[in-house]
């Protein structure tokens, strides 16, 4: 008897839906708790991996001025030819200090702003895809090195083996980067490298390109008389 009202109950019920056009469909108070933690999870996850590829920019201060204080020095050099081992771009807003050894070489870049550093690798004095390089820090603080795709393009972060390291620092509100890099990621020459320094203002959302704003005026190291 029970079996039977069972039955009977399934039928009736199974009428309404075909009478209805089909199975009802969930109710959106269902299907919205059904799926929101794993869609929460997933965009979080994505902001994640967005953030994580992003160069590294620090809070904006207004009113902060963007040279350098006058403990830096100010040691303008002539682009193109071979810098010292420090010098500071002509508006005293990035300072550069190096040292090279036989295998790596080690930039000290000191600024207000961010400073990246751009590398025609080649040194032919234009961008090559898959051969110039970029060297920033990432939103975690760690190397973020890409393939240059233009004078602003790039590819995205660590795409690719490297060895290079950096370390992050801070001499007041002065962003002090200490990269150590392997020459052979520097340059194919070996007997020197042809660089520029690209800022970014967050206070007005510019960058500026030095020495120049092509490969064609570039910052040289001679590196002939270290190497052995």
């Amino acid at each position: 008897m029970g079996s039977q009202i069972s039955s009977s109950v399934l039928l009736f019920r199974r009428r309404q839906e075909l009478h209805a056009g089909g199975p009802r469909a969930p109710s959106l108070q269902l299907l919205t708790s059904r799926f929101r933690i794993p869609t929460l999870f997933y965009l979080s996850l994505l902001a994640l991996l967005v953030v994580a590829v992003l160069p590294w920019r620090p809070i904006p201060h207004p009113g902060l001025p963007r040279t350098l204080p006058e403990k830096f020095g100010f040691i303008p050099v002539v682009p193109g030819e071979f810098v010292p081992s420090s010098f500071t771009t002509d508006d005293r807003v990035v300072r550069v200090d190096y040292h090279s050894s036989p295998d790596t070489v080690t930039l000290v870049v000191s600024s207000r702003l961010v400073a990246d550093i751009d590398v025609d690798v080649n040194q032919n004095g234009a961008v090559d895809q898959g051969i110039d390089v970029s060297f920033n820090v990432d939103s975690s603080r760690h190397v973020c090195k890409s393939y240059m795709r233009s004078m602003n393009g790039y590819t995205l972060c660590n795409i690719f083996d490297f060895a290079a390291a950096v370390r992050v620092g801070h001499d007041g509100d002065v962003n002090v980067l200490a990269w150590t890099i392997p020459l052979k990621e520097l340059t194919s020459s070996r007997d020197s490298i042809s660089f520029q320094i690209v800022t970014w203002d967050a206070s007005n959302q510019r960058s500026t390109r030095y020495p120049g704003p092509t490969f064609r005026t570039v910052y040289r190291i001679a590196l002939k008389d270290q190497i052995k």
